[in-house]
């Protein structure tokens, strides 16, 4: 299946191909250090529609613990991704990708990362985080068009135009992310560390 266009799924719920995952869960980790990066909030699983009031639910019972919010999802619901990125950016929490795993020999709340997967929707809650961390091809982006797509719609209620300007507004580099990867094929177009920087999809790298 090839595509002229890439960035997110279509404006429902969406999954990568074949895959079926829980909904989202949020839990508090910690490796049990006193450090930057000690303590997160687990994030994973798919986005559906009651996830970003699952988020504020746990947020008003935990607190913003960290202030960081660590990704593992194959996507889900766009408007639902833009609105848990929205809430991560108005509480100033920062984001990453990892999957949280017990750790042996640790005690039984102690916690740690390996690499994880933060594909479709899922990098657009992904992009709320003020402060952003990913290694490259942990981070993916789905195809769809671009403005000058013949399916674009002039509407304000377009759901890619209100796509747009989340985006932006998270301060990325839409027209790049868009126009620079014409020749991107394939279900998901893992981001190399180059496009991390370029898209400004990262603050900083790990």
């Amino acid at each position: 299946m090839n595509f002229r266009y890439f960035l997110f799924p279509a404006f429902s719920l969406v999954l990568c191909e074949d895959v079926v995952a829980e909904e989202m869960k949020f839990s508090v980790a910690a490796t049990g250090g006193n450090c930057n990066g000690c303590q997160w909030i687990a994030a994973e699983g798919t986005i559906s529609g009651d996830t970003p009031r699952k988020f504020e639910e746990f947020i008003e019972k935990n607190g913003t613990y960290g202030r960081a919010v660590v990704f593992d999802s194959v996507g889900g619901d766009v408007i639902a991704a833009i609105q848990l990125g929205t809430m991560i950016r108005e509480r100033e929490l920062w984001t990453s990708i990892g999957k949280t795993v017990a750790v042996p020999n640790f005690r039984p709340f102690q916690k740690g990362r390996v690499s994880g997967r933060c594909a479709s929707a899922c990098a657009l809650a992904f992009m709320g985080g003020v402060k952003r961390f990913a290694l490259e091809w942990e981070l993916g982006g789905m195809p769809i068009g671009c403005f000058n797509d013949p399916g674009f719609s002039e509407s304000p209620q377009d759901p890619l135009k209100h796509t747009k300007a989340y985006v932006e507004k998270m301060g990325i580099d839409w027209a790049s992310l868009c126009h620079s990867t014409l020749a991107a094929s394939g279900d998901v177009y893992w981001f190399s560390r180059d496009d991390l920087r370029r898209f400004s999809l990262v603050t900083d790298n790990k």
